[in-house]
This record gives structure tokens, C-alpha cells and sequence, in this order.
């Protein structure tokens, strides 16, 4: 199919490719929605996934649409971030600068879970349960220090 065949009925007239990709791309880059946008262009999303997997000319106009329709996204979330949302700038942050705002996993929690844990398993277990389960411990322990090759 090429970028000019005619694809998509609006009003009972046919459309020349061209004009519903133009009102596609046009509509998608306004509110980012590929059914809406194509319902404005006057085809089904199948015509678009179908266009957006066949030609790359296509392809490359959606994928800079869709980037505009973020960049939209993304002004408006800032203004709301600045004027009320906390949540939002946060979101904002987190998205923009991962390295600094991540979350952080504090390893006192894990710790705490993790001797709860061993006390449990210290009731349930045989002695030689508990040192077949310290020798896999240490084995992989010393397989992640790339000191000994993991046996199992």
C-alpha cells in the first residue's frame, strides 16, 4: 500500500491517503489519542497501526507527532506542578532527574524482615538444614564476588 493510496471513508467520500494522514498526524499531535485521531481523520485505527508498520515516511511523521503530544503533556504538568501539585512535581522530578529523586530502598527495613525471617526459619529448620542453607548463602555470596563459580 503506498502513502498515497486511498484509505478511510469521511461523509460517504473516499480519502486520498495523503489528506487523512495530514489530518491524522494534525489531530494526534493536539491530543495524543490514536483513536480520536483518527476518528477526526475519518479512519479506523487499524488503517493507522496499519500505515505506521508499513511505511516508514509515516512512521517517522507519528513517532515526531507523538513526541509533540507529550512535550504538551509535559508543559501543562508543569505549570500544574508549579502552581498546586506537589504529587506532580515530585512525578515531575522523579521522571526528569531519576539519579537524584529515586526512590531510595533503606536497607534497615530489609535488614529487620530479613532477621524476622531467620528467626522463623531457625524454629523450623534441622541443624542441617540451616548449614546447607548457610553453604548455598556462602557460595553465591563468593559467585557474586567473582571469586568461586556457582556450583548449583
Amino acid at each position: 500500500m503506498g502513502f498515497m493510496e486511498n484509505i478511510g471513508e469521511k461523509d460517504g467520500h473516499q480519502l486520498a491517503a495523503e489528506t487523512w494522514r495530514e489530518a491524522f498526524l494534525r489531530s494526534f499531535r493536539a491530543c495524543g489519542i490514536i483513536k480520536r485521531a483518527a476518528e477526526d481523520a475519518g479512519v479506523t485505527r487499524r488503517a493507522v497501526y496499519y500505515a505506521h508498520k508499513r511505511e516508514p515516511e509515516f512512521r517517522a511523521l507519528y513517532d515526531e507527532a507523538r513526541e509533540e503530544s507529550i512535550e504538551v503533556l509535559e508543559d501543562v504538568a508543569r505549570g500544574r506542578a508549579k502552581e498546586s501539585s506537589d504529587n506532580l512535581l515530585i512525578f515531575l522530578l522523579k521522571a526528569a532527574r531519576p539519579d537524584v529523586y529515586r526512590e531510595v530502598v533503606r536497607n534497615e527495613n530489609i535488614n529487620v524482615n530479613m532477621n524476622a525471617n531467620l528467626e522463623r526459619l531457625d524454629k523450623q529448620l534441622t541443624d542441617s538444614q540451616i548449614d546447607e542453607l548457610l553453604e548455598i548463602v556462602e557460595t553465591k555470596r563468593l559467585a557474586l564476588e567473582g571469586r568461586v563459580e556457582e556450583v548449583r
